[in-house]
């Protein structure tokens, strides 16, 4: 946060925040987890309380304030954010022991009003391959078009 000179909230729904000079990766440093990321309040899970609802991730457990002294526990969130070019349409989770350790796919649609325009690539799927052997095996089957 050294760059952010101040920032103010402007109503309900705005959020202002000037930078001491030009820097470019602002909108991805927003979209980062620090513990916190900006996120619309329906994708926080949880009941709403900031000590209990918000998005860092549910694996670190609790995470205390030097400041304050307030502990947050990490409740995760229910939905992705994001404005690219592409959107999220399905996600098959790997599931190990009972438990979600990534994804198997995930597939995502183009974004039709995506403010750079629209992409030529439809449809994107992401698979996730046990082995360098099954990856080039699908590649030369013809079932993985790029690595």
């Amino acid at each position: 946060m050294e760059q952010v000179k101040r920032w103010e909230c402007n109503g309900d729904m705005e959020l202002i925040v000037d930078t001491k000079s030009k820097y470019y990766p602002f909108l991805q440093e927003l979209s980062f987890i620090r513990p916190l990321r900006m996120l619309s309040p329906a994708a926080f899970a949880g009941d709403k309380d900031p000590l209990n609802s918000n998005s860092c991730h549910v694996g670190w457990g609790s995470i205390k304030s030097d400041a304050t002294g307030d502990t947050v526990e990490c409740a995760g969130i229910t939905a992705v954010s994001g404005t690219g070019p592409f959107m999220l349409d399905s996600r098959t989770p790997k599931i190990v022991d009972g438990e979600t350790v990534g994804d198997d796919k995930v597939v995502f649609q183009r974004h039709p009003t995506y403010w750079d325009g629209v992409q030529a690539i439809e449809t994107l799927i992401i698979n996730r391959y046990e082995s360098a052997d099954d990856v080039k095996a699908a590649l030369l089957n013809g079932s993985l078009d790029l690595v």
